[in-house]
């Protein structure tokens, strides 16, 4: 990919089972970039400031999504496909 999305080191990918609901990790700007018009549009979302994505899922009708970070600033969040900031799990002390 080029444009906005040069320098990008892609991790993973997920897509709903319409293929209209879409997100990418990326791993080497720290961003998770969505498009709910299957591709034609991405949107970035830096509401988490940088993190290693190495992985996304969601689910088959796009309404759940998950993105893991890797490295000192890893953790799980959780959140609707293009809202990511909703929720970070953390593991029990």
């Amino acid at each position: 990919m080029t444009g906005a999305f040069g320098g990008s080191v892609w991790k993973d990918i997920a897509m709903s089972s319409s293929g209209t609901d879409m997100m990418l990790a990326d791993y080497n700007n720290g961003n998770i970039w969505s498009s709910s018009d299957s591709g034609a549009n991405w949107t970035v979302d830096t509401s988490n400031g940088a993190k290693n994505w190495g992985t996304v899922a969601m689910s088959s009708d796009g309404t759940k999504a998950v993105a893991m970070a890797i490295g000192t600033n890893g953790g799980v969040w959780s959140g609707l496909p293009h809202a990511y900031s909703c929720l970070l799990y953390t593991s029990p002390s």
